[in-house]
């Protein structure tokens, strides 16, 4: 797995919503599509996925932690399911740096809460 590059990108369809100017986002850990783009004056990345990382992500949304994304948009095509999230700017976290605490207690929190500890 890795980022996905120009070449990757042309191989599966970007989801029809309306975005503009779609480039294909590299360096991430996840193996998916991705791509960066515009919808309605706001950058968002575009991310080929499967149902199940949609539906978590839908479940935590109230929690309004800012380590999760939210999605803005999802659906399934011909080529399987998508979403839309928000982007944010700098580089990705890889597999190797760093982590900061803010996103390993937002991993303890999503862990227990699969767990069915109460967070």
């Amino acid at each position: 797995m890795g980022g996905m590059g120009e070449r990757d990108a042309a191989v599966v369809e970007i989801p029809a919503i309306g975005a503009t100017g779609p480039v294909a986002l590299e360096g991430g850990v996840s193996g998916a599509m991705v791509w960066k783009a515009d919808l309605d004056g706001h950058p968002v990345v575009i991310k080929r996925t499967d149902q199940l990382e949609i539906d978590v992500l839908r479940q935590l949304e109230e929690w309004a932690e800012p380590m999760i994304p939210t999605v803005l948009d999802s659906g399934t095509d011909a080529d399987g399911a998508w979403m839309v999230i928000d982007f944010h700017p700098g580089p990705p976290a890889g597999i190797t740096g760093q982590l900061p605490d803010q996103v390993h207690r937002c991993l303890g929190r999503i862990h227990a809460h699969f767990d069915g500890v109460p967070v």
